[in-house]
């Protein structure tokens, strides 16, 4: 690792992309974007899966692991930790119902709010969420892994997702008992951070971001701006 250039992967779902809707974040704007124009000399790798689990990008990270990063920065838990109104295996299975899938879907859109209520669903459960967040973490002993907190949610988002609030807070806590003090904490976001569907990076969510890895990445006594050699 150390006749490399100095590496950082980005492992992460679609919130670290640009986005058209609901509204326009272009990639200039990203913070990946952002942090390649402040660091030239650095080698930046971006993998973004929209809708991605953490068991998602557990499985990418046996590709990633071979580019040996000097960092690795994880973002992950929305999907996750979203009440839903059925599972995905139910999803698929609910798609492939000839004639009937579309209006089945819109009945369990038009009364979501009572159905994640009652059958309180998430994609993945507490404890197989932190069980992925730890395989990530030793399969990257050799870097610096950081995770990103998953972003508050607002009075409103809590209203049209019942229990999404209590569901960030608890999902966030296993990301800090795994990464401790590489946590990048986002409980500073409030609604003005995020788009108008309540998780996806606005230009001012992505800018904050950017200013918090643009600090850990110059906290590194090693990384000098411009000079990307080890010391």
């Amino acid at each position: 690792m150390n006749n490399q250039k100095f590496r950082v992967v980005f492992l992460t779902d679609s919130l670290s992309l640009p986005r058209d809707v609901p509204e326009k974040v272009s990639y200039e704007e990203t913070f990946v974007y952002l942090l390649k124009q402040e660091y030239p000399n650095i080698e930046f790798i971006q993998f973004a899966y929209g809708g991605a689990t953490i068991s998602d990008l557990r499985n990418q990270a046996d590709y990633l692991k071979s580019f040996s990063p000097n960092i690795l920065i994880l973002q992950a838990g929305i999907v996750d930790c979203a009440p839903r109104t059925i599972t995905r295996f139910e999803s698929d299975f609910i798609s492939r119902i000839p004639f009937l899938s579309k209006f089945i879907f819109r009945i369990l859109k038009n009364n979501a709010s009572s159905i994640r209520k009652t059958r309180r669903i998430t994609y993945t459960n507490p404890r197989s969420f932190e069980e992925n967040l730890k395989k990530i973490n030793s399969m990257f002993n050799d870097s610096r892994v950081y995770a990103i907190g998953i972003l508050p949610a607002s009075l409103n988002y809590e209203r049209k997702v019942p229990k999404i609030t209590s569901n960030i807070l608890l999902f966030n806590e296993k990301l800090k008992s795994v990464f401790r003090n590489n946590f990048i904490d986002t409980s500073d976001f409030d609604e003005s951070y995020v788009m108008s569907d309540f998780f996806h990076l606005n230009k001012k969510g992505h800018l904050s971001i950017y200013k918090k890895l643009n600090f850990i990445i110059t906290s590194n006594s090693e990384i000098k701006k411009g000079n990307t050699s080890l010391e």
